[in-house]
């Protein structure tokens, strides 16, 4: 599986995706941390900026966050707000996240989604031991944070972790301003459908040749002799001359 790209950057194959979900190494926090970058896409200032109000794991519309911050007080780099839905995976996350948050961070002011044990905004650019907590999980190739976003893009359309999703549903989720920022997954989508071609054989040899005649295409057994109809036809009846065939 080819894991690096021509311009650099990279994504978490699955196996080591389960390596991280599963390394007990990795103290919870910091695990849960970064499987919810890798499970929603967001951007790292996007996720340092969430506010807890804006974590919606019960809404009748379906689980989401709402993005409105790509920075203290500004918008995202897109200049809008995003509502970004949670897969389940991420939902599991959320959750066990929201369990651990009062006792993580007792006092927290900004009233922040992933504030830092003392309640404070996690620092822009600041990754928090992100490498040597991948080597716990035996992950020591080069792999930066803002590769858990390319993650997430690249198992969604890789169908890695369900359905397949098509480039202008990953676009809209990651929030790029154009499918063309997107297509740099196409590659993994391609995969995708080559591996679906792969497994689709049509129709077998035994059952076009089944139960067809060479003469026409109804079934050999459905074939009858036409009749003549109208006044040959009872021509034909009353002096009992045998009907040939055309």
């Amino acid at each position: 599986m080819i894991r690096h790209v021509p311009d650099g950057w990279t994504f978490l194959s699955p196996k080591e995706q389960h390596d991280i979900t599963s390394c007990e190494d990795i103290p919870e926090p910091d695990r849960l941390r970064i499987l919810f970058a890798m499970y929603t896409g967001l951007r790292q200032s996007e996720h340092w900026c969430l506010l807890l109000a804006d974590v919606k794991l019960d809404d009748a519309t379906g689980p989401h966050v709402i993005v409105r911050y790509g920075a203290p007080g500004r918008a995202t780099k897109s200049n809008k707000v995003r509502r970004v839905p949670l897969i389940p995976e991420a939902v599991t996350v959320m959750r066990d996240w929201m369990a651990l948050l009062p006792g993580y961070a007792p006092d927290s002011p900004f009233k922040l989604a992933f504030p830092t044990p003392r309640g404070c905004r996690r620092d822009r650019g600041k990754i928090y031991g992100f490498h040597k907590l991948l080597e716990k999980a035996g992950i020591t190739r080069p792999v930066r944070w803002h590769d858990l976003r390319h993650t997430c893009a690249s198992s969604l359309a890789a169908g890695w972790w369900g359905r397949a999703w098509r480039l202008e549903e990953v676009r809209d989720l990651l929030g790029h301003s154009s499918v063309e920022v997107t297509e740099r997954y196409a590659h993994l989508a391609s995969s995708v459908i080559q591996t679906a071609a792969n497994a689709t054989r049509g129709l077998a040899p035994a059952q076009l040749r089944s139960k067809r005649d060479p003469r026409g295409s109804k079934p050999a057994e459905t074939r009858r002799k036409a009749k003549p109809s109208g006044a040959v036809g009872q021509w034909f009846e009353s002096t009992g001359a045998p009907q040939q065939s055309s």
